[in-house]
């Protein structure tokens, strides 16, 4: 149904705003972050593990980044995570507000054509 299809676009865009978004993040926080003596992301995959931690829990086992642009990268990580779960959340949100409003005119429709 048309509303299915737009709940599936609306995710598939969003998901692939994230992978794309991780992919960035992961990178410049790799590079703000390498070599620096008291950091815990020494290489790629412990920056995308940082930033995929961020962005699911807004936390992490790792130390939070040491360097001004690493800890700018994160706050624009942290604000970008919250986005998304209040993006989400809308798309829901009203994916099932049309479905009850398509439900409830269905069934007003059907009363009226039984009177």
């Amino acid at each position: 149904s048309i509303p299915h299809v737009d709940l599936r676009n609306r995710l598939f865009t969003t998901f692939s705003f994230i992978v794309m978004v991780s992919g960035v993040a992961t990178f410049a926080l790799f590079l703000a972050e390498r070599g620096h003596q008291e950091s815990d992301i020494a290489n790629l995959w412990d920056a995308f593990y940082f930033t995929v931690s961020q962005l699911s829990t807004l936390g992490s086992d790792m130390n939070n980044a040491v360097t001004t642009t690493g800890q700018i990268i994160v706050l624009l990580i942290n604000v970008f995570a919250i986005t998304v779960v209040s993006t989400l959340a809308g798309i829901f949100g009203a994916y099932f507000y049309h479905r009850t409003d398509q439900r409830h005119r269905a069934h007003q429709a059907a009363a009226s054509d039984g009177d």
